[in-house]
């Protein structure tokens, strides 16, 4: 999640590689975990908590598996891990729906949410599907364990903007520009992904594209990073980097519009990549391939 404390300006030049302050309006971006979605009263559920990418927060959610990025090796983190060490996912070899609703969002949303899911699916392998727009709001998103109250299908990854009056009952406004989490299946597959949101701060003094940072377009990178699992990282040239991360850069790179090496090799391991959970025509896997629930 991308969140503001307080105002900085931006230098007057921005030299590539050198660490960069936020635009004037948005103040430094602490880590808040999203709501949880209602507890559904069949199952238990283990929700991937969204975390907010931020610079000057103190008590920071620790994340599981942060790979050390100040030895060289590449920066990635995940969201949740089973016993066995693999990270929760999704099936990559089945496509992600997702619906966008673009009630409060500037009018160049839609083209930056399709150009931030083209490089997470790009960077993942996992091929995404855009259901068209959609009214409904990230409440709804979550009501009924986020399924569908007359079908009870799961509902598509919602990406929703919402003015800060209504974003409060998310997060603070004046803090933070975004949320986003991923909500595992219930019973043996409870480590695999199904569905999830996203919600933006429309009020937020985002600059739309990709041009630094602090634009929508990474803005919206970053959340779709933890919908896919990744957590946050320390080094301030990953679009997944914190500033509460232990040892963290205090910046992001000025130049960190896309992903970074780290970022990647995270993708990797939650994407194709690391191959399919089920096999073709299984719905579900067998009770003997699953890792036992860790005892929350």
């Amino acid at each position: 999640m991308r969140s503001v404390r307080r105002s900085r300006s931006l230098p007057t030049s921005t030299i590539p590689g050198r660490p960069h302050v936020a635009p004037d309006g948005l103040p430094p971006r602490p880590d808040t975990p999203a709501p949880a979605p209602p507890p559904h009263r069949r199952r238990r559920r283990f929700l991937a908590l969204a975390l907010a990418l931020s610079l000057m927060a103190p008590g920071v959610l620790a994340l599981v598996a942060l790979v050390p990025w100040s030895d060289g090796t590449p920066a990635y983190a995940f969201l949740d891990r089973r016993y066995d060490g693999k990270p929760f996912r999704w099936e990559p070899c089945r496509p992600i729906h997702y619906e966008v609703n673009l009630t409060h969002a500037p009018a160049t949303a839609l083209a930056d949410v399709t150009e931030a899911v083209v490089r997470v699916s790009r960077g993942s392998g996992i091929r995404f599907v855009f259901d068209g727009p959609t009214d409904r709001t990230p409440e709804e998103q979550q009501a009924s364990d986020h399924r569908d109250p007359q079908s009870l299908d799961v509902r598509p990854v919602l990406i929703a903007f919402l003015p800060s009056a209504s974003f409060g009952e998310y997060a603070d406004p004046e803090q933070t520009l975004g949320i986003g989490y991923a909500v595992p299946a219930s019973g043996n597959e409870f480590w695999v992904y199904e569905t999830g949101l996203v919600v933006i701060n429309a009020d937020a003094p985002l600059h739309p594209g990709f041009t630094d940072p602090y634009a929508l377009g990474p803005v919206l990178m970053h959340e779709l990073g933890h919908i896919l699992g990744l957590g946050h990282v320390a080094d301030g040239g990953q679009i997944m980097w914190s500033a509460d991360e232990p040892g963290s850069e205090l910046f992001p790179v000025a130049n960190v519009t896309d992903w970074g090496e780290g970022d990647l090799a995270g993708l990797e391991k939650v994407g194709r990549p690391a191959g399919c959970i089920h096999t073709p025509g299984e719905e579900y896997l067998p009770d003997e391939e699953i890792t036992p629930s860790p005892a929350y």
